[in-house]
């Protein structure tokens, strides 16, 4: 017992207090929790508790981590299966030695569900797994957190099912969503799958060229892009519009793209819509059917043109029905009549 009366147990906890960044500062029998409020020692505990997703019976959390001012309590041992984590908290950093980790203009909520793909003892299982956490309505506010912390894996489903999105709409990408992937790395299945919805909703786009124009304009964008460009164009002069020979000699992709005249020029004589492209020119089915059926009469309009129409044969009387198997409803009307 030291001279003011205190055992030698309570002066190492007392030190232990101090040292734990989980309780803040102690002061006049206080504890301060993120500098921000004062609270007793059973109450702070209980604080913490409500923002520790996974809480051991081992020992207490060692890290915290501030997402938009509100503080979480986490295991490094858990935080740092994440290379981004592990390297922070394992060099000479501060939050190493702090055993603070802040993200200022994070949501704390979408701090939760970021937080699950970084535990995957506590949420993942057979009947849940990883791909299973990631859905439409939290992929948009995810995916910018796997980007940052470097969580390669994580983006590949996301790239997976952005894909899947695009292919499922049938709705023409617009060049905004273009620019918010092109440059990034982790997404090629979703750069291939924006570049093949619209080459093949062009189709649509060049038939409404002078009275849907901001389509038209949104399509100008993907031929002259610098990365895009290249392979849209060439799919747009090859199997969309029938421009001449001696303008694609004469003049340069950019000169056609941003003449006034282009509209019209695209306009003017399309080329019939390839089957697969049908698909992608309208989510509406009435929209696809009105297509396939304009196709189909530039299609024939161009045989007409080169060769004769033949005659189809006409189609054969249908078979009467079997023996069997009229004499089948004869016995079930027979059975309900008695």
């Amino acid at each position: 017992m030291d001279p003011e009366g205190k055992s030698n147990e309570q002066e190492v906890a007392s030190n232990d207090d101090k040292d734990n960044p989980l309780l803040g500062t102690a002061k006049d029998g206080k504890e301060k929790l993120d500098g921000q409020e004062k609270v007793d020692k059973d109450s702070m505990k209980a604080k913490v508790a409500t923002r520790t997703p996974r809480k051991l019976e081992s020992h207490d959390p060692d890290v915290i981590v501030v997402v938009g001012g509100v503080s979480f309590c986490h295991y490094k041992s858990i935080l740092c299966t994440c290379g981004f984590f592990d390297t922070m908290l394992s060099s000479s950093m501060k939050e190493s030695e702090t055993g603070k980790i802040e993200f200022p203009d994070g949501d704390p909520e979408v701090w939760l569900e970021v937080y699950k793909f970084l535990d995957p003892l506590e949420y993942i299982t057979l009947e849940q797994p990883i791909s299973s956490l990631l859905t439409e309505e939290n992929f948009d506010v995810l995916f910018p957190w796997f980007d940052y912390l470097g969580m390669e894996k994580h983006l590949l489903l996301c790239d997976n099912m952005k894909k899947k999105q695009i292919m499922k709409s049938h709705e023409r990408p617009s060049f905004s969503m273009w620019e918010q992937y092109k440059s990034l790395p982790n997404f090629p299945m979703t750069k291939e799958a924006i570049i093949n919805a619209t080459k093949y909703s062009s189709h649509y786009v060049v038939r409404n060229a002078t009275t849907k124009k901001s389509e038209f304009e949104e399509l100008k964008k993907f031929l002259l892009d610098d990365e895009c460009g290249d392979g849209v164009w060439a799919y747009f002069i090859s199997t969309v519009v029938n421009l001449s020979e001696e303008m694609l000699n004469d003049l340069d992709r950019e000169t056609i793209v941003t003449s006034p005249m282009f509209q019209y020029l695209v306009g003017d004589k399309p080329k019939p819509i390839p089957t697969m492209a049908l698909s992608w020119a309208s989510q509406k089915p009435a929209a696809r059917k009105k297509m396939a059926d304009s196709s189909s009469e530039e299609e024939s309009s161009d045989e007409e043109s080169s060769a004769p129409v033949k005659k189809r044969a006409p189609a054969p009387a249908p078979k009467p029905l079997p023996r069997v198997v009229a004499s089948r409803r004869q016995i079930d009307s027979d059975s309900d009549s008695s």
